[in-house]
């Protein structure tokens, strides 16, 4: 072989290797992302997602932690020691309305309405409480005051004719719950599952209500959140991460028959009770524009903001139909 061969053959093979990027050959380092959630069956797609690798797929390994609500959830997203994490919506109107950079980067979850709502108000059996007039004078436990659970409740009870400033209202963790209202700490507590299948398999405990499904059939309930300016900062990680929760909806959505194998899997509720559960939401990966704004009509009429908010604000592009 002539020098000058060889000195072709050279400048061939380079040029074919800058032909390609580097992450090519050497495939770059997941990119960590920090996200707070609550070890419910509302989580179901991220479950589905870091189950069946496609987190992993898309270069994006997940710190996973668990929190009592998006109450908690937000303050830890704005403070910077999460990227995202997991809220119901009602907590984003409230920081958009002021003034906190806070966006909706992925849909999750949804009432599923009849015939089987997904939240319920839980009471004793022996309570004598039957309807939403009977709680006056009672406690209730919410995960976090001034949230959903607080707000669909309230105006559950307001469409019943009841007055919610004449209840106790009480924050306790969904896992506490029961015991507590078992131990008559409580009168009433949000049944979601996994624990409100182990409550009513408990006995001595029945459903009284269905706040979200009283006040729309498809309200939009929450999703996976994060700021404004960490999205911008960060636009193809967050297209990243929302491409592989979709992929979990869907999953979650085909098969439901690995629905209660994903719980027990991430909120160590046993495969025997995982099997049982039956209380799921509707998982989407859109949010009905329409009904998000009456959702923003709910907050502003008890208080939760001082002025209305545009939904458009409220989500990142695409987000909403």
């Amino acid at each position: 072989m002539t020098r000058g061969y060889k000195l072709g053959a050279v400048v061939f093979v380079l040029s074919v290797w800058l032909a390609f990027p580097l992450s090519s050959v050497w495939p770059q380092a997941p990119k960590t992302l920090n996200v707070g959630y609550i070890p419910i069956v509302s989580v179901l797609p991220l479950y589905a997602a870091v189950d069946n690798g496609y987190f992993k797929a898309a270069g994006v390994e997940l710190k996973l932690t668990t929190m009592a609500g998006g109450a908690v959830i937000i303050p830890a997203i704005i403070g910077g020691s999460l990227d995202l994490g997991f809220s119901a919506y009602f907590p984003v109107i409230a920081a958009r309305a002021n003034g906190l950079d806070l966006v909706i980067v992925a849909a999750t979850v949804r009432e599923i309405g009849p015939p089987q709502p997904y939240v319920a108000v839980v009471v004793r059996a022996d309570s004598g409480i039957n309807n939403a007039k009977d709680l006056e004078g009672k406690t209730f436990a919410v995960n976090t005051l001034k949230a959903v659970d607080w707000l669909t409740t309230s105006e559950w009870m307001a469409l019943s004719g009841a007055d919610q400033k004449k209840v106790n209202w009480v924050e306790l963790p969904f896992p506490t719950m029961g015991g507590a209202l078992r131990n008559q700490k409580v009168d009433a507590i949000t049944g979601v599952d996994p624990f409100m299948t182990v409550e009513l398999g408990q006995g001595g405990v029945k459903l009284i209500g269905y706040p979200y499904l009283a006040i729309n059939p498809k309200m939009p309930v929450a999703g996976f959140v994060s700021t404004g300016s960490w999205v911008k900062k960060n636009q193809e990680l967050s297209d990243r991460f929302v491409r592989a929760l979709s992929q979990g909806t869907d999953y979650v959505n085909e098969k439901p028959e690995k629905r209660g194998e994903l719980v027990a899997k991430f909120t160590r509720v046993s495969p025997e009770l995982a099997a049982k559960l039956r209380f799921y939401p509707g998982f989407d990966h859109y949010i009905d524009a329409q009904a998000l704004q009456k959702t923003v009509e709910l907050a502003l009429k008890w208080g939760l903001i001082s002025k209305s908010v545009d939904v458009k604000e409220l989500a990142l592009p695409g987000v909403l139909k």
